[in-house]
């Protein structure tokens, strides 16, 4: 579940009331991303690992960064046929 760093509660609510004008789109407009997104930080990639990953901070108006949680690697177990 994606989890919002609310600076308070008014910030929030108005927040809601722009994300609510779009909750039945077809495309994404650039005047909903203007609207929506204070800002996106790339950073640099690393390849330390053996693999490209990058980093993108997503600022989004009136709440600030919008963080993703990462989902825990589970363990597969085979079942007998």
């Amino acid at each position: 579940m994606p989890v919002l760093e609310f600076v308070d509660s008014a910030r929030a609510e108005r927040f809601v009331e722009i994300v609510k004008r779009y909750t039945d789109f077809k495309e994404l407009t650039t005047p909903m991303i203007h609207e929506l997104i204070d800002r996106i930080v790339v950073h640099e990639a690393d390849k330390s690992s053996g693999q490209r990953t990058q980093q993108v901070d997503i600022y989004l108006n009136c709440i600030g960064k919008y963080t993703v949680a990462q989902a825990e690697p589970t363990q597969e177990v085979s079942t007998p046929i």
